[in-house]
C-alpha cells in the first residue's frame, strides 16, 4: 500500500505492530525482489505521497524505539539515510524519525529548525567518539577531535557527506519531512564550533521569543546539496540558492553568527549576505550573535527592539534601556573587528566567487563604502552608549561619523541623567543628533540632553532625514 502511494484503509491503522513492521521492511527489502515490477525493483523514492501514506499509518515512537534499534533501521529505510542496496546505514539511523525524509526541489526552501540541528549534532557527537574523528583544520590535521570542537567542516566530512552519499541529497532532506521555507537566513563561517552555533540560534529564538520547532533557518551547509553545488552556486549570483533564499517573502532577516575571532568578517560570501541585509534589501532585519570566550555566554545584537526587550520589569526601566543592557556584553574585540571591517578585501574559497560578488556590490547603493560604515555602525551601538555616559566626546566623534555615513535604519541612544548634566552634554547631544543618517527609519532617544533635538532638527532642515519615511520617532527620553 505504501509502495504504491495509496491511502490505506481505516482498518489498516489497527493491524498488529508486527504487520506494520513488515510493511516498513518491505520498503527496504524489496530491491531485486519479485512482484510489482519497477515499483519494487527501484529503491524507494520519498515523494509527498509516500510520506503522507506512511504518516497515515500513525506508527508510534514506541514502534520506532525513538529512532533507535530495529525501529530506527526501518525508519531509515523509509525516510532516508539508506545504502545503495536499500538497507539502512546504521551509524546514521539516528538522524531520521518516523516521519522524516523528503525531496525538496527548491534549495531555498530547505531550511532547518533548532530541534533538527540538535538531532544532527547529537549524532555527530556520538560518532565523533565512536569513530575517533580527527580535525579537518589544516593546523590540527590528523589530531583527535573533541565533540565540543566539531566545526561544520568536520561535521560535513565525517557525517553529512557520508549520510547523504547514497541518495545524493542535502542533509535537510534527511531530517525534514517536507519543504521548510526559511524565516531567517544565517550568515556564518564554517569554522566556528557547531556547539556555539546552536547556542547562538537558541539565544536568537529566546530574544525574539520565537517557537523553536516551527522557526526555520536557512543554513547553506544543511540546505545545499553538497553533491550538486553547481546548481546551488551558478555563475549568475541572482540565481544562487543564497540570493533566492534571501529573496523569499517568508524571510524576515539575516542572523550573523560571529565566531570569537571574527573570521566571518573576512569571508566574501558573508560580506555579500551582510550587503543584502544591511544595504540592498531595506525590509530585512539584521541580528548578530556570538558566544563569549571568557564565560560561554551568548550575546546578541538585535535590529531594533527584540521581543524580550519589550517585557516590563518590576524594577522599572524602558524598553530601550533593556535592549542596551542586554547588548552591552557583546565582546569588545568583535566591535573592534567590525570597526576595522573592509568588505572589499574579504576572500572566498574560489576566486571566481569573489570576483562575482565584487562586481555585484561595487557602485550599488554606495557599494563597499556604504557597507563598511553600516557594519561599523551596527556593531558599535553599545560602545557609543558607553562613551555617551562617560562624556568622552573625543572617542565618540569618530563613531558618530561612521553612523552618519552609514545606511543604518534604526538609531538608538541610551544615556543617563548623569551624562546629561556634564558640562559638554549639550555639545555632545547636538553632535549625536546631527549624526543621524539619511537612511534612518526609527529614532529612539533615551536620557539625552535636550540639545540632541537641535541636531535632529538640523539634519531634517538640511534634508538629511526623510521625515515622511520615519516609522518611529521616540523623543520622550530626551530631557
Amino acid at each position: 500500500v505504501v509502495l504504491l502511494g495509496h491511502s490505506p484503509p481505516r482498518g489498516l491503522m489497527n493491524l498488529p505492530k508486527r504487520l506494520l513492521q513488515l510493511v516498513h521492511r518491505a520498503l527496504g527489502g524489496a530491491s531485486k525482489g519479485k512482484g510489482s515490477g519497477a515499483a519494487v525493483d527501484e529503491p524507494p523514492t520519498h515523494s509527498r505521497t509516500d510520506l503522507a501514506a506512511a504518516d497515515s499509518l500513525q506508527l508510534s515512537h514506541e514502534d520506532h524505539k525513538d529512532a533507535r534499534g530495529r525501529g530506527a533501521k526501518d525508519a531509515a529505510v523509509v525516510h532516508g539515510a539508506t545504502g545503495s542496496s536499500g538497507a539502512p546505514v546504521a551509524p546514521y539511523a539516528d538522524l531520521v524519525t518516523p516521519r522524516s525524509g523528503c525531496r525538496v526541489k527548491a534549495t531555498e526552501k530547505r531550511a532547518v529548525s533548532l530541534p533538527q540541528l540538535k538531532r544532527i549534532y547529537e549524532v555527530a557527537r556520538r560518532l565523533c567518539v565512536e569513530e575517533k574523528w580527527t580535525s579537518t583544520d589544516p593546523k590540527r590535521e590528523g589530531q583527535p577531535l573533541s565533540p565540543d570542537d566539531i566545526t561544520l567542516y568536520d561535521l560535513m566530512k565525517h557525517l553529512g557527506n557520508k549520510a547523504t552519499e547514497a541518495e545524493k541529497v542535502s542533509l535537510m532532506e534527511v531530517v525534514a519531512r517536507a519543504e521548510q521555507p526559511p524565516e531567517w537566513f544565517v550568515s556564518h563561517w564554517w569554522g566556528e564550533c557547531v556547539k556555539d552555533f546552536i547556542a547562538c540560534i537558541e539565544g536568537h529564538l529566546r530574544d525574539r521569543q520565537l517557537p523553536a520547532a516551527t522557526t526555520y533557518y536557512w543554513i547553506c551547509a544543511y540546505g545545499n546539496n553538497q553533491w550538486e553545488l553547481a546548481d546551488a552556486i551558478p555563475d549568475a549570483i541572482t540565481e544562487t540558492a543564497f540570493f533566492k533564499a534571501l529573496s523569499l517573502p517568508s524571510v524576515k532577516g539575516v542572523v550573523a553568527i560571529v565566531d570569537p575571532r571574527g573570521v566571518m568578517f573576512t569571508r566574501k560570501w558573508c560580506v555579500y549576505e551582510m550587503f543584502i541585509a544591511l544595504v540592498s534589501f531595506s525590509h530585512l532585519l539584521f541580528d548578530a550573535y556570538t558566544v563569549r570566550e571568557d564565560d560561554g555566554k551568548v550575546v546578541g545584537l538585535c535590529d531594533g527592539l527584540a521581543a524580550v526587550d519589550q517585557v516590563p520589569r518590576v524594577e522599572g526601566g524602558t524598553f530601550a534601556s533593556f535592549k542596551a543592557e542586554r547588548e552591552s556584553g557583546f565582546p569588545e574585540a568583535l566591535v573592534d573587528a567590525a570597526l576595522a571591517f573592509d568588505g572589499s578585501i574579504a576572500e572566498a574559497s574560489k576566486e571566481k566567487d569573489a570576483e562575482t560578488i565584487d562586481k555585484e556590490v561595487h557602485d550599488k547603493l554606495g557599494g563597499y563604502t556604504a557597507l563598511n560604515h553600516t557594519v561599523a555602525a551596527s556593531f558599535s551601538a553599545s560602545r557609543r552608549n558607553a562613551l555617551m555616559r562617560k562624556g568622552d566626546l573625543m572617542q565618540l566623534q569618530p563613531l558618530l561619523d561612521r553612523v552618519k555615513r552609514s545606511r543604518l535604519r534604526k538609531f538608538n541612544l541610551v544615556a543617563d541623567r548623569e551624562a546629561s548634566r556634564r558640562p559638554n552634554a549639550g555639545d555632545m547631544a547636538r553632535d549625536v543628533g546631527s549624526s543621524i543618517p539619511d537612511s534612518v527609519e526609527e529614532i529612539r532617544l533615551e536620557g539625552a540632553h535636550p540639545s540632541v533635538l537641535d541636531g535632529v532638527c538640523e539634519r531634517v532642515a538640511r534634508g538629511g532625514v526623510r521625515v515622511l519615511e520615519l516609522t518611529i520617532v521616540d523623543l520622550s527620553g530626551a530631557r
